[in-house]
């Protein structure tokens, strides 16, 4: 009896592992299938099997591909470990350990690096080994562009070590306009912070302008809204030199005198005044003919009258407006 429970047991075994077999090769058949679509009545292949796709794949994984250079098919060379950094300041070097990590650490990176990574795991991957540190010092030419340093890591054993540039690309395998891209697209980047010190520049320029000295109209304060800078500065030209002298001071870059010419029209100033503008009692004070109490007199007497005006003008239009209603 025991005998015969242990041949109907076996059966039971195999039958399940039979139907086991049928389940997976329903499930390949599926697969095959719903790889496999029909468009008018023919089969199209799988994507992934696309010569196209093939060589993405292979180029994002390091391997030999075909690539399209113009017109042409060009066979692209796998990606390889470059050789180690032979520079004396990185083997004599307290901050940089180029010369401390072995050959097998680096075969490591770069076979992690470009076989079980996609291309955005890559990017963040050198994201996090690329530290962007803004500048604190700057010697030579004060306006120089460069912003920030970049210092580069390597994880090797759980930490991060720094290396010199051309030993973090080679150990990579990667080019330096690829790394560069790919951490200006983290937001670490140059470009915005010159975006945000020119927007600083921009608003010191604006400050610069408003802060002049300016001198009050006679005749022209109703149809006139340029205002005229006081009689410093002889030509837009001197007046650049000034705003140049201070940007340096506050550490920004000026911009050019183009620049500066449009958003000096654009605050509506001017370095003129119009003859019709100059009474006989402000020219008899510039030229010293005047003395200071009849002037103060004199002007107090122009800022009545102005706002006089300005009230007849509202009582008019007032009177105008309510003739239109009739």
């Amino acid at each position: 009896m025991a005998f015969i429970k242990e041949e109907s047991e076996d059966i039971k075994i195999e039958e399940v592992f039979s139907l086991k077999q049928e389940d997976t090769e329903e499930q390949t058949d599926s697969c095959d299938d719903t790889e496999e679509d029909t468009v008018g009545g023919r089969k199209r292949k799988n994507e992934c099997s696309w010569k196209k796709c093939v060589n993405k794949r292979r180029r994002m994984m390091g391997q030999p591909y075909v690539g399209i250079r113009g017109n042409e098919e060009v066979n692209m060379k796998p990606r390889v470990m470059g050789p180690r950094c032979q520079s004396a300041g990185c083997i004599t070097s307290s901050k940089r350990h180029c010369s401390t990590i072995g050959e097998a650490d680096r075969e490591n990176i770069f076979k992690c690096f470009w076989e079980n990574m996609n291309w955005e795991e890559k990017k963040m991957y050198v994201r996090g080994l690329v530290d962007v540190v803004p500048v604190k010092r700057k010697r030579g030419s004060d306006n120089s562009r460069r912003l920030s340093t970049l210092f580069y890591f390597l994880r090797v054993d759980g930490q991060r070590r720094r290396v010199c540039k051309s030993f973090f690309l080679s150990t990579l395998g990667l080019g330096e306009w690829s790394a560069l891209n790919w951490v200006q697209d983290a937001g670490n980047t140059q470009q915005n912070a010159t975006s945000h010190l020119r927007c600083e520049g921009r608003e010191f320029m604006r400050s610069f302008l408003q802060d002049l000295p300016k001198v009050t109209s006679c005749y022209c304060r109703s149809s006139a809204s340029k205002q005229f800078l006081e009689p410093v500065f002889q030509s837009i030209i001197g007046l650049y030199r000034v705003y140049y002298r201070a940007a340096e001071e506050k550490m920004l870059r000026p911009f050019s005198r183009q620049v500066f010419s449009e958003e000096f029209k654009q605050q509506n100033l001017s370095l003129y005044h119009p003859k019709k503008d100059q009474c006989k009692t402000c020219c008899s004070l510039k030229t010293g003919n005047l003395p200071d109490n009849e002037w103060q007199v004199h002007f107090l007497k122009e800022e009545e009258a102005c706002v006089v005006n300005m009230q007849d003008k509202n009582d008019t239009s007032v009177k105008t407006e309510i003739k239109s209603e009739w």
